[in-house]
């Protein structure tokens, strides 16, 4: 799918009228409302091209592409629904749907830098926890304020976005949930937690939160070992090797990002994490004056970041490339991130 809509306009202005017959039936037939997702079982009554239906069809359609780091047909799919989107509309009558809408727009917004403006990322999330707040829908409230914090890491406002992680574990510790659901969730925003301080490690130069660092990526590991998740798994390796390439711990480092290196492994890797880790392995061989395979590492990494649209991974690679001599010295001088030339 290239992001291609296939809304008819026309079916929208009967939203107001479609929403109102299903309340109509319900109430009659006193259907019930599915509490888990607050949103009105109404697909029986709609037909499937119905407004609401397409539309929620489409924000999960938009977040697996998302997921799976199709991001420019996420923007693509996302901006196109925008234009046919009411959301004050749709706020009032399927306040669940808007939600996720908020939050998908929000995560592709943030991807792309979108941070001023008109519907900027950061706009867009505070709208879906406003929502997930209101309904008591907790986990869809973890969700959007862990995205949250993520806009604040990419914003570089490190403890803006620690104290809400921060927040978030509080959150999480206080519902009543499952103690399996609430590990899963404590596990991945100690993970955000982690990788957060290696930005503040990176950037600020916080060398005393290293040893901190270290350990919340060491307890997240195991645990993320003994799971299913299989691809969060590897990513969070990733990101602690990322920790050692960054306070020079390059042995440590090795340990981890020489597994990757096989094809096979590679292979199982997601294109975002195909290039999170193709950036950080250059980085470990621009260490080590490697510049054969500082080079192949840095060319694979803006090759996936470009080709995808990956703005944030661009500008990290942008930052390697003025940091390391070894990469820009090999490089042409007109050498550009963005509309790059190889040797």
């Amino acid at each position: 799918m290239k992001g291609e809509i296939l809304f008819e306009r026309e079916l929208y202005i009967y939203l107001d009228e479609a929403i109102q017959l299903a309340e109509d039936l319900i109430n009659r037939f006193k259907i019930k409302r599915d509490k888990s997702s607050s949103k009105i079982l109404i697909k029986s009554v709609l037909q499937d091209n119905s407004a609401l239906l397409y539309l929620d069809e489409h924000i999960s359609i938009t977040d697996k592409l998302y997921e799976k780091g199709n991001m420019q047909e996420a923007l693509e799919l996302i901006r196109n629904l925008d234009k046919i989107v009411d959301s004050k509309k749709i706020v009032k009558h399927a306040p669940f749907i808007c939600g996720n809408y908020y939050m998908i727009y929000a995560k592709v917004q943030m991807q792309f830098g979108v941070s001023v403006g008109v519907n900027n990322s950061m706009c867009l999330v505070n709208e879906s926890i406003a929502i997930f707040n209101n309904l008591f829908e907790p986990e869809k409230h973890i969700q959007s304020l862990n995205l949250r914090g993520h806009i604040l890491r990419q914003l570089e406002s490190y403890d803006e976005a620690l104290n809400e992680f921060t927040t978030i574990q509080k959150l999480i510790e206080s519902l009543p949930m499952s103690n399996s659901k609430k590990e899963k969730y404590l596990t991945n925003v100690n993970h955000q937690i982690g990788v957060t301080l290696i930005n503040k490690i990176h950037k600020e130069g916080a060398i005393g939160l290293v040893g901190a660092a270290k350990q919340i990526f060491k307890d997240v590991n195991k645990k993320l070992q003994e799971s299913e998740n299989e691809i969060f798994a590897k990513l969070s390796l990733i990101r602690e090797a990322d920790l050692y390439v960054k306070s020079n711990m390059i042995s440590e480092a090795d340990s981890i990002l020489g597994d990757f290196e096989d094809y096979c492994e590679i292979s199982t890797l997601q294109q975002p994490q195909r290039a999170i880790f193709f950036r950080i392995n250059s980085e470990k061989y621009a260490k080590i004056n490697d510049v054969k395979n500082c080079l192949k590492n840095f060319k694979t990494a803006v090759t996936i970041a470009v080709n995808e649209g990956y703005q944030h991974e661009l500008k990290q690679l942008q930052e390697l490339f003025l940091k390391y001599d070894i990469i820009k010295n090999n490089l042409s001088e007109d050498f550009s991130i963005l509309n790059p030339t190889w040797p």
